[in-house]
């Protein structure tokens, strides 16, 4: 019995992965020189796109994403939108700096000791870690507090206010008990 494909090649086929690196490369060599730093792994793309504002790297991914839609076209083939990722990751890396110079100088540790064995053995967290960490406190125990937060908007340190109220376990109501001092004096006599 022979089976012709009518388009792609069998999945776990001993030719297939040579076969689409041979297709796919055409889209690396494409995108690469149009200024995106692209990378393919097997059947995966990925395309590092760097910037400072938001706006600026929005516009740069849609570029990037109509032009891997049109070498698809142009290649009988699509894009599985399920499979599709993009994640952004905000740059911390004057606090790892920080941190790793802080490390380097109480431990005495040489320059090629890598920050997080460091960190492990002061038992330090991440700095940005620890900022997001005392930042949600503090707007919690303001929240808890009576700080009129509604009237804020959810931008800058309002965002603050948002991820508690949308974080099941941070909504729940606080145990915090108003201390109250009873009025009532004692005398105290000693006999001898």
């Amino acid at each position: 019995m022979w089976m012709k494909p009518a388009g792609g090649s069998p999945q776990g086929g001993v030719l297939s992965p040579l076969l689409w690196c041979m297709v796919v490369d055409t889209f690396l060599v494409r995108s690469n020189k149009a200024g995106f730093y692209t990378q393919g792994y097997a059947d995966d793309i990925a395309v590092l796109i760097r910037g400072k504002f938001p706006g600026t790297i929005s516009g740069l991914v849609q570029t990037s994403v109509d032009l891997m839609n049109g070498w698809c076209q142009e290649y009988g083939l699509s894009i599985n939108p399920q499979k599709d990722k993009a994640t952004t990751r905000k740059s911390q890396t004057w606090l790892g700096k920080l941190q790793r110079l802080l490390c380097l100088m109480i431990t005495g540790a040489i320059s090629t000791t890598p920050s997080v064995a460091m960190e492990i053995l002061l038992n330090i967290k991440p700095l940005h870690i620890e900022i997001e960490a005392q930042a949600l406190s503090s707007a919690y125990r303001l929240m808890k507090l009576g700080m009129n937060y509604h009237s804020l908007t959810y931008e800058g340190h309002g965002r603050l206010f948002r991820r508690i109220n949308e974080d099941g376990i941070l909504a729940m109501h606080s145990d915090h008990q108003e201390k109250k001092y009873k009025s009532t004096y004692y005398s105290v006599s000693v006999e001898g």
